[in-house]
Formats: C-alpha cells, structure tokens, sequence
C-alpha cells in the first residue's frame, strides 16, 4: 500500500465523505477525487501521516487554479500491496518543451512523500527528508521511470521536517503550490509546521489551493 491510503470510502462512523470534487483516476478518466472524515482526522492529528486521497485532493484544486503540461497521476488506488507506483513517463526529447509539470512520489517502502518538477524544461526533485544531496533509492527508481536515465535532476535544499512530524505530505503539497501558482522557489522558503495542517483542512473545505503559509523572516 502506498504511505498512508487512508480510510477509503467509509467516513465518520461509516457514514460518507467529508469533501469531494470532480478529478481523474489513476487511468486518466474522468472520476472523482474525495477526502473522508477519517482523512480529515488523521489530517488535524499531530504525528499521523498524510493520506494519499489528501494529496490527491489538494493536487486537484492546484489544477484547477494552474493548467499543467499533464495532469499529476493520483497516488489513492494507483498502488498494488507491496509495490511502488509506476508513473507514466516523459521522454527525454519532450522535457525542453514542458512549461510546468508536478508529479507528487510516494515511496511505499520508507512511508514517504516527495515531489518532482518540471518548470520551463528543467526538473527538480524536493523532499523534506533529503538532507544530503542525495534521495534514497526508492525515490531515486522512481526518478529513473519517470525521466529514464541520465536526465539531470536539480535536488533543491529545502526546508527538513521535525522529527516524528509526519508532515512530508504536507511539505510535498507546499513545494508543489509555490511552483503551480508562482511563488519562491521552495529552496528559498521556510514554512510554519504548527499551521500546515489546519490550513490545509481549510483550503479543502473551501475547495481552494493557496500557498502554504510560510515563516515571516
């Protein structure tokens, strides 16, 4: 299963979805994006990871916001037990032409979120758990698929979570706003851990992606 799948189709006591919104499944069809109460819970609850059905709904309020070169492939219901996502690839000839693509990883064996990025035909790769220059072998298989081999990849120092935050879902959501709507590049922001949740909850209530609220330096 991918890093957190969250609670499926059932909600607070078994009774239906907390948000849903028009989307793609993970064949590119039109479907339906949703967030449970369950998810909703684990979202206000410190130390618990992110589910995947969150990322998914957050990416599909960015893309409604941003048009992208290919719409982000939707980690909920993509992952068979046991396996990492396989992602659809980009051919290396067609990279100089992307404008903007984002594509949030999921590393099933570590339990982890990441991102990756094409803007104006470079790609990035950020994570809030790389302190080196250089992502552990899971993320670095699914770099490879996506972008084949030898394609450089600029590994962005960015901000590191707390320790037993759980937070990098949320991190992985604030790289890839301030790339969709145009803000620092996330090498050069600070964000405020003690409110990424909550704002998160509310943009999903309000059913609109804004920038992740950062620390005012």
């Amino acid at each position: 299963m991918s890093p957190n799948a969250g609670s499926g189709s059932n909600g607070q006591n078994g009774q239906g979805y907390w948000q849903g919104i028009a989307g793609i499944n993970t064949r590119g069809r039109p479907g339906r994006r949703s967030v449970s109460f369950e998810d909703r819970d684990e979202l206000g609850s410190a130390g618990i990871p992110i589910s995947d059905a969150v990322i998914d709904f957050w990416m599909r309020l960015l893309i409604l916001r941003k048009k992208l070169w290919r719409d982000p492939m939707p980690l909920a219901g993509m992952l068979l037990h046991a396996q990492q996502p396989h992602y659809p690839p980009i051919p290396s000839a067609s990279l100089a032409s992307i404008d903007l693509f984002v594509q949030p990883l999921a590393d099933v064996d570590a339990g982890h979120y990441a991102c990756t990025v094409v803007k104006r035909g470079r790609v990035y790769f950020c994570d809030s758990l790389c302190p080196s220059s250089k992502p552990d072998k899971g993320m670095i298989d699914q770099l490879k698929g996506i972008y084949g081999v030898g394609v450089e990849v600029a590994i962005l120092s960015v901000q590191q979570q707390s320790r037993l935050s759980k937070l990098c879902g949320a991190f992985c959501l604030a790289f890839c706003t301030e790339f969709c709507l145009g803000g620092v590049q996330p090498s050069q922001a600070r964000f405020q851990e003690s409110d990424m949740r909550q704002h998160i909850i509310s943009c999903i209530e309000e059913k609109r992606a804004i920038y992740i609220l950062r620390v005012c330096t």
